[in-house]
């Protein structure tokens, strides 16, 4: 059975998306601080799987389906996991020190807590 919405509000207001947007704020901070050589690598690929959190916490929570909305999150689940490989290579190779490597992969670690918690709370109303 495909259980639907009763309605879509505004994903503004769901704590995870905000926490998400703040999240991306601090990571594209951190990755302008990187060397120039890692401009089109690690830096690209950290701003793209960081902006993929919150739009696809965006576009689940727009969907009418929640079989859709868990997709999105899922995406949303696989992208934070991806923020925080990277931020083991940085902290690897001494591009982040450690104090900013514990208050990041934190964050990231709460923002992945309330993605799973969401998609329980799906498969709840799912079944």
């Amino acid at each position: 059975m495909n259980y639907t919405k009763d309605n879509i509000g505004d994903f503004r207001s769901l704590i995870v998306y905000q926490k998400s947007a703040l999240y991306v704020k601090k990571i594209y901070e951190i990755v302008n601080n990187l060397p120039a050589f890692e401009r089109y690598n690690i830096a690209d690929q950290m701003r793209r799987a960081v902006s993929s959190v919150t739009a696809n916490i965006a576009e689940g929570y727009a969907r009418i389906s929640y079989k859709e909305e868990f997709s999105y999150l899922n995406i949303s689940v696989g992208s934070i996991s991806e923020v925080r490989s990277f931020l083991d290579l940085c902290l690897m190779m001494g591009y982040i020190s450690e104090e900013d490597y514990k208050l990041l992969d934190n964050d990231a670690e709460e923002i992945l807590k309330m993605l799973i918690g969401k998609m329980q709370r799906i498969r709840r109303i799912t079944g």
